[in-house]
């Protein structure tokens, strides 16, 4: 366990918010889609909650301002506690009436709600319980808890399914997000909050995160980002489908413990790189492994099922990899008392792209006859995708991760 932890009470508060949140967040996610796809059996269905997790992320801009002028660290703690009564409603719903698609609609609306605010709160607030040269190993340390942790009640859960029913998951979600809610209880802002001018409006206070995405290396960035939502949304809402042809009835929920096998490892990688690879580095090597092995991953899964598995774990890892260090690019860029807005503005972007993605990929699996086309094309578009960066200047001219500070 890195120093960090040993030595920073607030870190370790934070880090348990993170990964109890996360197990109850990934297993929402992941149980709302099985179920929708298990209940009603219709592409159409599977898109549409996909479309429900991420659109209203597209009005995530509108709070940015707000969450800068507020206590992070107490809005945390409000919308952490809004999301446990939404599990703990759903969980009655379930339990004593039939359930419905518009049920699970808006039970996936309302917790996208909070999770929209909650965001750029968590994401801000780091950079304030840790100093800026532990932030590459705060998020290493914390993706990598919440993954692992993650993993260990998705194991257990995938092995008792013969036994337990999606009353018990959602049991367990109920749990993971009342402990989450628990932690978040100690958690502290460790410097002032920020003060705004108060000679600028909401719409200048607005603006100025606006301006700080529409410049520089922070400008490509966000396209990076765009493309990731829109493949990975259109893929996603057709894992269930594939899954299910090629390894089964519960091949869905094994694909998920096996991405958490990756996502696991990724961090890992990211520290053995960072000081290596310089970022651009990164994101075009990066690119180009993970569409090399989409391609082979569903080529091979159909007749050798075992070494798919590590295939795509290790595409998984990459692209957990990829994710750490634009996650510590997004708080080390922007100026602290703007990190909210930024992200929240960020969010909005990938939002309106992951929903179109989502609906897209709803669409392309209900006409496309074979779901594995859908995949190779993902893979082909990464690796277009990484030739593509290289005619960014701004990409090509980032630095390794640790001499980010100040770069913009």
């Amino acid at each position: 366990m890195p120093k960090i932890f040993f030595d920073n009470h607030n870190f370790r508060a934070y880090l348990v918010y993170r990964a109890l949140g996360a197990v109850g967040g990934g297993l929402f996610s992941i149980t709302m889609i099985w179920i929708m796809h298990s209940s009603f059996q219709s592409p159409f269905y599977t898109g549409l909650a996909g479309f429900m997790f991420v659109v209203t992320g597209a009005a995530s801009f509108i709070i940015g301002p707000y969450v800068d002028k507020r206590n992070k660290a107490v809005l945390i703690r409000v919308l952490s506690f809004v999301q446990l009564c939404i599990m703990g409603i759903l969980l009655g719903v379930y339990v004593f009436f039939s359930i419905q698609p518009w049920v699970l609609l808006l039970a996936i609306l309302l917790y996208d709600a909070a999770a929209t605010v909650k965001a750029p709160a968590s994401t801000a607030i780091l950079p304030s319980i840790v100093k800026s040269d532990d932030l590459v190993n705060a998020n290493v340390t914390l993706q990598t808890t919440s993954t692992a942790v993650a993993l260990g009640v998705g194991v257990f859960l995938f092995s008792a399914m013969d036994y337990i029913g999606f009353d018990t998951i959602l049991i367990a979600i109920v749990a993971a997000f009342a402990i989450a809610v628990i932690a978040s209880l100690f958690i502290k802002s460790g410097e002032p909050e920020y003060k705004p001018d108060e000679t600028k409006n909401y719409f200048t206070e607005l603006k100025i995160g606006f301006a700080f995405i529409k410049k520089g290396v922070m400008s490509h960035l966000i396209l990076v980002l765009l493309f990731i939502s829109m493949v990975a949304n259109i893929v996603s809402v057709n894992l269930p489908m594939f899954a299910e042809m090629h390894v089964g009835a519960s091949g869905y929920i094994l694909l998920m413990l096996i991405s958490g096998v990756g996502a696991m490892i990724g961090p890992y990688i990211a520290k053995q790189v960072e000081s290596k690879l310089t970022l651009f580095n990164v994101f075009v090597i990066g690119f180009i492994l993970t569409g090399i092995m989409r391609i082979v991953f569903v080529h091979v899964i159909a007749d050798n099922f075992s070494r798919a598995i590590g295939i795509y774990i290790l595409y998984v890892a990459i692209g957990s990899a990829i994710g750490v260090f634009i996650q510590t690019l997004m708080q080390k860029l922007p100026p602290k008392n703007i990190i909210a807005r930024v992200n929240a503005i960020r969010i909005s972007i990938i939002s309106i792209v992951a929903a179109i993605g989502a609906l897209l990929g709803g669409v392309l699996g209900t006409v496309v006859d074979d779901v594995d086309t859908i995949f190779i094309i993902q893979g082909v578009l990464y690796i277009v995708f990484a030739a593509g960066i290289c005619f960014s200047k701004h990409l090509r001219r980032l630095p390794k991760v640790g001499d980010v500070e100040g770069f913009e």
